[in-house]
């Protein structure tokens, strides 16, 4: 299972331009190394709604569950995974599992649905986690990734979001916009003793951000 931690800052001042020239001139040497893509998530919670209200809460034990794929929105999604992700705090745990291809459609037909969990071999756990939990939220944004000349560190720069309510969903439905730029501090467990020297001399706002909440309440 893949552990690091994760720092959030958030602003909606800088554009995700001078955000990226910020990171490009940190003493740390951070550069782009691989190539910028969209991102797709749909996020799943329970009948009451558990994850959100956990999120606004503020609880630091929390988990949620949701399939992300990267690239175009299209009916015939390709190369999704269903992923389990744990936050205790700043720190993040991951399990991924690849999906077979599928319809968006699909997801509102629970015995397709399920016919795509078990053709994927999801494992146990994540099954049994996930029946009793409805698909809430669309959200998509633009990610561009930097790293340190070690490796060790990572920024991401998420821009460009909106999201749609999955009950609204179609080819048409006008996405609700967000001009938030989310930078996010990455790092292995073994880094942290060194952490101190890259996000001091970042010049953003550190903060706390749920792209899932977020959506939820912009609608």
């Amino acid at each position: 299972m893949e552990k690091r931690y994760e720092r959030k800052y958030i602003t909606d001042v800088w554009s995700a331009e001078e955000v990226e020239l910020a990171v490009k001139l940190h003493p740390s040497l951070f550069s782009e190394k691989y190539p910028p893509r969209f991102i797709n998530n749909i996020y799943f919670d329970d009948p009451s709604y558990k994850n959100y209200h956990d999120s606004v809460q503020g609880i630091s034990q929390r988990k949620k569950i949701r399939i992300r794929w990267y690239g175009d929105l299209n009916e015939n999604i390709k190369n999704a995974q269903i992923e389990l992700k744990y936050k205790n705090g700043i720190l993040v745990s991951k399990e991924r599992t690849p999906l077979i291809p599928f319809k968006f459609s699909d997801l509102e037909k629970p015995s397709k649905w399920h016919s795509i969990l078990k053709n994927s071999q999801v494992p146990s756990a994540i099954d049994i986690e996930i029946q009793d939990l409805n698909q809430i939220v669309l959200n998509r944004y633009y990610r561009k990734y930097f790293l340190t000349p070690d490796n060790n560190f990572r920024i991401t720069i998420d821009s460009n979001m909106e999201s749609r309510m999955i009950g609204w969903f179609n080819k048409n439905s006008r996405p609700n916009q967000s001009n938030k730029i989310v930078i996010e501090l990455k790092y292995d467990q073994t880094a942290d003793i060194n952490v101190g020297k890259i996000f001091r001399l970042l010049p953003f706002t550190l903060g706390k951000n749920s792209k899932y909440l977020e959506a939820i309440e912009s609608w």
